[in-house]
C-alpha cells in the first residue's frame, strides 16, 4: 500500500477534508469511481461526517491522537493523445495527528506528560513522513495569522526529517476552508472559489521564508500543486457557501427553509476535495493550480 503523509496546523481542515472525500466521490457521478474503507480510522471518518452533515454540525473536530487511515480510491482517468481511458486504483495508507505536534506556537505551556505525548506525536509524523512517497499540506485559507506557525515551525518540520532532500513524487499545498473564505459573496461565492488565484493565496500565507525552506528540500523533479477545497462546499443553483458565518456549521437549510433529507443529502457537494487525491495517486492536475 503506496503511503501518503497528510499534515498541517490545528484546525486547519486536515480531519474534515479526509472525512469528506467518500462523499465527494460519490456526488461526481463517475462510473467505477469508488472509496473503500481499509482501517477502522477511515470508517469512522466517513460515517461520521454523513451523520454530521444531517444533523446541522461541525463535519469533524480537531484530532487530539493519532488515527491510521487507510482507503482504496478507484478511479478512472480520461484518455489523452498518448493514453487510452485508465482505471487508476490507488492504495493510501495516512496518519492523521495533531496539528499542534508539528507545529507549535508557542503562546502555551503545558504538563510534562502532554510534551512528552506531543514529542511521541511528532516522532510518529516525522517517521511517517520519511516513508512517504506524497504529501499534503492543509492551510486554513481564511487564517492569515497562521503564516506566524508557518515561518517558525516549516524549516523546522523539514531540518528535523533530517534528509537531504523531501521523498515526495508530489506534494499538494490544500486550502481548506473555502466556503468560509468567500460566504461574504453570497451568490457569487462559488464563482469567487472557482475564479480564486490558490498559488498567491498560498505564498501569502506560507510567507516567503517558509516557501523557501520547502523549494530548498523539495528534489527537482517533485511536482508541487495547490488545490483550493472546501468540505462544506457550495450551493451550485443559488451560488452561496454551505456554512453558517456565525456558528460555523453546515447549512444546507438557507433562509429558514424546511426540506426532506433527500433534498438536503442532494444539495451537500464538497467542493473540489477528490482533485488533490487524485494528483497524489496520478499527477493529473484536475482543478488544481501548478506551482512550478
Amino acid at each position: 500500500m503506496e503511503q501518503f503523509v497528510i499534515f498541517g496546523p490545528s484546525n486547519s481542515g486536515k480531519t474534515s477534508l479526509l472525512s469528506t472525500l467518500q462523499q465527494a466521490v460519490f456526488n461526481r457521478d463517475e462510473s467505477g469511481w469508488r472509496v473503500i474503507p481499509k482501517s477502522e480510522g477511515a470508517r469512522r471518518l466517513f460515517r461520521a461526517a454523513g451523520g454530521a452533515v444531517l444533523d446541522g454540525r461541525a463535519i469533524a473536530n480537531a484530532t487530539y491522537d493519532m488515527t491510521k487511515v487507510a482507503f482504496e480510491f478507484e478511479f478512472t482517468r480520461k484518455p489523452s493523445l498518448f493514453l487510452p481511458r485508465q482505471t487508476v486504483k490507488a492504495h493510501y495508507s495516512l496518519l492523521d495527528g495533531p496539528g499542534g505536534a508539528l507545529f507549535v506556537d508557542g503562546t502555551a505551556g503545558g504538563q510534562d506528560d502532554d510534551v512528552e505525548q506531543a514529542e511521541a506525536f511528532r516522532a510518529e509524523l516525522l517517521s511517517h513522513m520519511r516513508q512517504s512517497i506524497g504529501a499534503m499540506l492543509c492551510v486554513d485559507a481564511t487564517d492569515r495569522s497562521k503564516a506566524r506557525s508557518f515561518f517558525l515551525n516549516l524549516p523546522d518540520i523539514l531540518c528535523d526529517l533530517g534528509m537531504d532532500k523531501l521523498p515526495f513524487r508530489r506534494f499538494v499545498i490544500c486550502l481548506t476552508k473555502a466556503d468560509a473564505l468567500f460566504v461574504d459573496r453570497r451568490s457569487q461565492a462559488h464563482e469567487a472559489a472557482q475564479q480564486s488565484d490558490a498559488v498567491q493565496l498560498a505564498r501569502d500565507i506560507l510567507t516567503r521564508p517558509g516557501v523557501n525552506a520547502l523549494l530548498s528540500f523539495a528534489p527537482k523533479t517533485m511536482e508541487i500543486a495547490v488545490a483550493m477545497t472546501s468540505a462544506y462546499g457550495f450551493d451550485v443553483e443559488r451560488g452561496n457557501a454551505l456554512i453558517d458565518a456565525r456558528t460555523g456549521q453546515i447549512a444546507l437549510r438557507a433562509d429558514g427553509r424546511t426540506g426532506d433529507i433527500s433534498q438536503d443529502i442532494e444539495r451537500w457537494q464538497p467542493f473540489r476535495v477528490v482533485d488533490p487525491f487524485i494528483f497524489l495517486a496520478s499527477g493529473d492536475l484536475g482543478s488544481l493550480q501548478r506551482w512550478r
